[in-house]
């Protein structure tokens, strides 16, 4: 890939007093930002397939930016009295597109494709198709920047994908997955996706025993915990949230775990606040059943308003909780 800037200044355009040469100047201060963007292409083209995959080509726009104020800039100062005035330019844009393997123009996770391909390709046969691998990269680049939302999101997402089984959730895992997606969760919790694409890859990787374990002794239940009382009115959060939770409280110990932390109380709250949104609503019952399982729980669930709660949230949830829990 290369990125070329093409300048055309032809006399008649110019009127530049010969106390002050401009010229020189604007040339010097173009050839700067091309340097840098050739120094960001090259780095592009340097880059492995996965790393290209969550290569976030919003960065770009800034170069873009940099055109248009640099056009203007010079716009005044070579025809002062019309530039306010002028919206045409016969400078040449910077190219905003980045083509062969451009991936951060498309939501799609190109990575998410190839992996699916060569899953396909290979059958369930996990370490053929190459999958051990492409964890690592995954990880060690949400690692290696943690405090980018663009990589921890399309990390996550790529994550949850490949965890389709009980030998895919401890491959995960094993490459340090659990730690790397609490720690983004950690560093980002402002960021409502990047903690709903973590709560989705907690989600999966729960639903195995060891690895739901894992998540639970690394304080994974706090971590979810913390996304719902940060982004309260986001549903995408709220929904991933409860689903992880409900995966999370399988069993009696982190079912008592969980309403310990006021696990509880929160999906109540979710529920009052998503009360008209179905879909955050199937997870929040997903997850109150889980905890209400625990005979131990039912109680204080009672005494949260849990039955009220669900009775406004549509007539047959409460029966089909409690019911289900005895």
């Amino acid at each position: 890939m290369a990125l070329s800037v093409a300048i055309s200044l032809s006399p008649d355009s110019m009127s530049m007093p010969a106390s002050e040469p401009l010229l020189p100047s604007a040339l010097q201060t173009l050839a700067e930002r091309k340097a840098l963007v050739e120094g960001q292409i090259a780095d592009y083209d340097g880059m492995a397939w996965f790393q290209r995959a969550l290569f976030d080509t919003s960065a770009f726009q800034a170069h873009a930016d940099w055109m248009k104020e640099w056009r203007q800039e010079w716009s005044a100062k070579l025809r002062p009295h019309s530039a306010k005035h002028s919206t045409s330019s016969s400078l040449p844009k910077v190219r905003e597109d980045v083509q062969d393997g451009d991936a951060g123009a498309d939501v799609k996770l190109p990575a998410v494709t190839a992996a699916k391909a060569a899953l396909e390709k290979f059958g369930a046969d996990w370490k053929a198709a190459g999958m051990d691998s492409v964890v690592e990269e995954v990880v060690n680049l949400m690692q290696s920047d943690p405090q980018n939302a663009f990589v921890q999101e399309r990390g996550c997402e790529s994550l949850r994908y490949l965890c389709t089984d009980d030998e895919s959730r401890e491959a995960v895992a094993a490459k340090d997955a659990i730690p790397t997606i609490l720690r983004s969760m950690e560093l980002n919790e402002n960021e409502s996706e990047v903690q709903g694409y973590c709560c989705g890859t907690l989600v999966h990787l729960a639903a195995t025993p060891s690895t739901r374990q894992s998540i639970v002794q690394e304080k994974g239940l706090e971590a979810v915990l913390r996304a719902m009382h940060m982004h309260p009115s986001n549903a995408f959060v709220q929904f991933k949230a409860c689903a992880a939770l409900a995966n999370l409280a399988a069993t009696s110990q982190e079912q008592s775990l969980l309403a310990t932390l006021g696990g509880g109380e929160m999906v109540l709250k979710t529920m009052r606040t998503h009360v008209h949104d179905l879909s955050v609503l199937e997870y929040c019952i997903g997850a109150l059943h889980n905890l209400a399982t625990h005979r131990g729980n039912q109680a204080s669930l009672r005494t949260a308003g849990a039955v009220r709660v669900l009775r406004d949230a549509g007539p047959r949830t409460s029966e089909i909780l409690f019911t289900s829990a005895c």
